[in-house]
C-alpha cells in the first residue's frame, strides 16, 4: 500500500513526494490507502472463494463424467449381453451353430 511508513523502504521517491504534502494531504492519502486495502482484501477474498467453488465444481464434474461413463458401460454392455444370452439360449441360434 502507499503510507508513507509502509514505503520507506520500497519506494524512495513516494516517500520524498508524501514528505513534501501537507499534513491535511497526507492524510488524506493515508485514509485512501487505508480504504484501498480494504477493497484488496475484500476482492481477494472474493478471489479465494471463487477459486474454491471452481474446485467443487470441477470435483462433481469429474465425479459426473466417470458416472456417465459407468452408466453408458454398463448400459452398452449390459444390453449386449442381455441380448447375446437371449439369443444364444434360442434353438434357432444353437441350429446355426450346428450347421456351420
Amino acid at each position: 500500500m502507499l503510507s508513507a511508513g509502509s514505503t520507506a523502504s520500497s519506494s524512495p521517491f513516494l516517500s520524498q513526494l508524501l514528505q513534501q504534502l501537507s499534513p491535511a494531504q497526507r492524510k488524506f492519502f493515508t485514509l485512501l490507502d487505508i480504504d484501498l486495502g480494504r477493497v484488496e482484501s475484500f476482492f481477494l477474498e472474493r478471489e479465494k472463494e471463487a477459486e474454491e467453488r471452481h474446485d467443487k465444481l470441477r470435483e462433481q464434474l469429474d465425479e459426473l463424467v466417470a458416472h456417465r461413463q459407468r452408466i453408458y458401460v454398463s448400459t452398452v454392455f449390459g444390453t449386449r449381453a442381455a441380448w447375446w444370452d437371449d439369443h444364444c439360449n434360442r434353438p434357432s441360434f444353437h441350429l446355426a451353430v450346428l450347421v456351420y
